[in-house]
This record gives C-alpha cells, sequence and structure tokens, in this order.
C-alpha cells in the first residue's frame, strides 16, 4: 500500500519518507473488486509495505466502504495491518479495534531498539514482561 515508512532500517526495502505515497483509490478499488470476484468463502486484506499507519485513519474507512459494497452479505472479509508499533496512539488502535483489524507488529527499529531487543532476545521471558508492558489494555471485540 505504500513504501514509505517513519524509520530507516537500512536492512529493509522501505523508504524513509515525510511524503506520503500512498496507493491510489482506484488500485484499492480495482483490488477489492478483483479479490471479491474469487471464489473464496473469505478474503484476507493484509496492509503491509512500509508503514501501513502513516495513512490517515480516512483512507482505511474508505476502503471499508468499499469492501462493504462490493462484497456481498454471505461473503466474509477481514483486514490485518502489519506495523512497526511506533504510530499506534490511542485513536488508532481504538479505530482497529472497534472495525476488527488484526494487527502484527514487526520488532524492528532503529539501532538502539534493536540493541535493546537482541539483549532482551536471550531472555525470552524478559521480552515478554517488556513487550506486554508497552501495550495498552484494549477490550477484544466479540462478535
Amino acid at each position: 500500500m505504500t513504501e514509505d515508512c517513519n524509520l530507516n532500517c537500512r536492512y529493509c526495502y522501505a523508504e524513509e519518507s515525510t511524503k506520503l505515497k500512498l496507493m491510489p483509490d482506484e488500485v484499492v478499488a480495482k483490488l477489492i473488486d478483483e479479490l471479491a470476484a474469487l471464489d473464496e468463502d473469505e478474503v484476507k486484506f493484509i496492509w503491509h509495505g512500509g508503514e501501513p499507519l502513516m495513512a490517515s485513519l480516512s483512507f482505511y474507512e474508505n476502503v471499508l466502504v468499499q469492501q462493504k459494497k462490493t462484497f456481498k452479505t454471505e461473503r466474509r472479509f477481514s483486514n490485518i495491518i502489519q506495523t512497526n508499533g511506533t504510530l499506534l496512539n490511542e485513536e488508532n488502535i481504538s479505530f482497529l479495534t472497534d472495525k476488527h483489524f488484526g494487527v502484527g507488529v514487526s520488532l524492528d527499529g532503529p539501532p538502539a531498539w534493536q540493541s535493546l531487543l537482541s539483549a532482551v532476545i536471550r531472555r525470552p521471558r524478559n521480552m515478554v514482561v517488556l513487550l506486554v508492558s508497552r501495550v495498552p489494555t484494549y477490550p477484544v471485540p466479540h462478535e
């Protein structure tokens, strides 16, 4: 959806950028139309590539409108975001929770973070404590 990112990890293809270049609306609409035409019971949209949370929530609102308009009620679709986690905040966590997005968090970032994580990885229990202590508690929606 974008190759832009708010980090500049040297091993990653994504480019650090303050000017966001998003997948155009026409491409999103065509993608949704083509996936809806498949003979599948469920379609999963995985939003990644660069840092997807650099896009405004209105981008995802438009995606949801298009998906609901295109998919028939008996067909299921889901959305998943793969993020570096640095842009998670109350507003977008609430949005992602309310709209039933799955969220994957990549454990990477600038060298200082990598050093911290590499030190913690040797002690897996500490890594879990570190990560969990940084994630606020949000209610899990039940369908």
